[in-house]
């Protein structure tokens, strides 16, 4: 794995003093990037068994066998080279998470002859928000659905297509993937904001439920003031959810009045 001064995700792990009365000492660990891309990893959350889960950039391409089987043209099409979630551990190195579509098909020759049976992966950007402490791992997805290569009768014919996760199959099926920002997770849950460049509404999310807009400001479920509540507003983002997976913290911000930053904390409850 590659590192870089400049972007470096780091687990900060405690070193234990002998002596007592004396400072804490922490140790900050290089925790690489992905294979294949450039020099940049960084860090988004961590829980207490030490997990750790980011974004790093990544590179993928055919194999040779693969690549010339297929001929230039769909190698380099299938080539590529993004921003990926990972997690990683003092007991394992850095592992990509998140989507992969599988793409299987087989080279014809003239005469339509089933020939060389060849394998190609694509990808979609992505990052890895948050982790809980029983292990889950949300995967933010930049896009959603399979990525379409461009098939003609040039190319060789597809047999298969599937959607599947990164990694094992322990770490796939402790890997969540949402397709809204993620700030914070719990067991089972998972909070955050879902919208556009515009505007974004906080939400939580449950593998059962899926996403649970939080509901507009009132005086009946919150404790801000009325002047406030006349705007109307949205509350923008969830920040922090507890481990129960009933509550969480977020902002909501009015429209700005003569320059004036403002704002509002606020903690949302299920009951």
């Amino acid at each position: 794995m590659k590192a870089s001064a400049a972007a470096l995700a780091v687990l900060i792990t405690l070193v234990a003093s002998a002596g007592a009365g004396a400072a804490t000492q922490y140790r900050a660990i290089n925790l690489g990037d992905l294979a294949g891309g450039s020099d940049y990893s960084r860090v988004y959350d961590l829980n207490d068994l030490g997990q750790v889960v980011g974004e790093s950039a990544m590179g993928w391409a055919p194999d040779a066998a693969t690549a010339a089987a297929i001929g230039a043209p769909l190698a380099n099409f299938a080539a590529w080279e993004g921003v990926r979630g990972f997690v990683a551990s003092a007991a394992s190195p850095m592992l990509e998470v998140g989507p992969v579509t599988v793409y299987r098909g087989r080279v014809h020759d003239a005469g339509e002859q089933s020939l060389q049976p060849w394998t190609v992966e694509s990808r979609i950007a992505g990052s890895a928000r948050a982790i809980d402490e029983a292990g889950t791992i949300y995967v933010e997805a930049k896009a959603r659905g399979l990525q379409p290569i461009p098939f003609t009768p040039d190319y060789p014919s597809v047999d298969s297509v599937t959607p599947v996760l990164a990694g094992s199959p322990e770490l796939s099926a402790r890997t969540r993937v949402v397709d809204f920002q993620v700030n914070a997770a719990s067991d089972g849950a998972a909070v955050g904001g879902a919208g556009n460049e515009f505007e974004s509404q906080a939400i939580s999310w449950t593998a059962a439920s899926g996403v649970v807009p939080f509901v507009p400001l009132s005086e009946s479920n919150s404790q801000v003031s009325v002047r406030f509540i006349e705007y109307g507003v949205l509350p923008e983002y969830a920040s922090d959810i507890n481990r129960a997976g009933d509550g969480c913290r977020g902002k909501a911000t009015p429209p700005p009045r003569s320059g004036q930053r403002m704002g509002r904390a606020l903690r949302f409850s299920a009951a």
